[in-house]
């Protein structure tokens, strides 16, 4: 693993870029993501848009890059995390939810895949303790505000999966792109409600870069779920 790869946090100097995130909320990324500059923008976009490649894709020449950029995300948190020397004994890893149920044709795994890579490497746990009881537009297809109570609405707790285990350490959520934070908040608040008294922390790949439309500006559409 890489040994010059560190977390960094989501501090006073970015916290007004993702209005969900509290100035007591633990969450931390890896990169940058500059949405709608493409994939010659820079690495981290290259990465970030090959791993939100779409699961119709599959069959095609192109999904090697989806499953490259998977591989490279969970080493790359897995190396910052081990770097910035996080202890996490007792931790579970939580994978975000996709917008797509399970049944669904569409739905996408690459969350639990990073997860799951991350927790072989780190010898910490994954759980899928969360999951989506309707599918939902994903938010880059739709210009609507970002509701963190629908969202907690619609989140399922999986009690099932965690019953029979000691009561974890703390948790950390594993996500893509941090935008606005109210996939982060409410995937938080639905597990503190659960499993009270446990520290929640955001792991995210990247970190969404304002762009001109957040200031005002009509500059294109977004591009992520969270």
């Amino acid at each position: 693993m890489s040994s010059d790869l560190l977390l960094s946090k989501v501090d006073a100097l970015v916290l007004d870029d993702h209005y969900h995130v509290d100035s007591d909320d633990n969450c931390y990324f890896l990169w940058e993501y500059n949405a709608g500059e493409g994939f010659a923008f820079s690495e981290s976009n290259r990465l970030i848009l090959n791993l939100k490649k779409g699961v119709e894709k599959r069959t095609k020449y192109e999904w090697r890059y989806k499953l490259d950029a998977i591989e490279r995300s969970a080493r790359g948190l897995a190396s910052a995390a081990s770097n910035s020397k996080w202890d996490l004994r007792g931790w579970i890893l939580v994978p975000a939810p996709p917008s797509k149920t399970k049944s669904h044709e569409l739905y996408d795994d690459r969350l639990v895949q990073v997860a799951q890579k991350i927790g072989r490497l780190l010898s910490v746990e994954v759980l899928e303790l969360l999951e989506n009881r309707l599918d939902r537009e994903p938010q880059h297809a739709t210009k609507a505000k970002r509701d963190v109570n629908a969202k907690i609405t619609n989140l399922r707790f999986n009690r099932d999966a965690i019953s029979a285990r000691p009561r974890p350490t703390g948790i950390v959520i594993v996500d893509d792109v941090l935008t606005s934070g109210a996939t982060f908040a409410a995937c938080k608040a639905v597990i503190e409600r659960n499993i009270p008294g446990v520290p929640v922390v955001g792991l995210f790949i990247a970190r969404r870069v304002p762009q001109p439309e957040d200031l005002g500006f009509d500059d294109g559409a977004y591009e992520h779920d969270d």
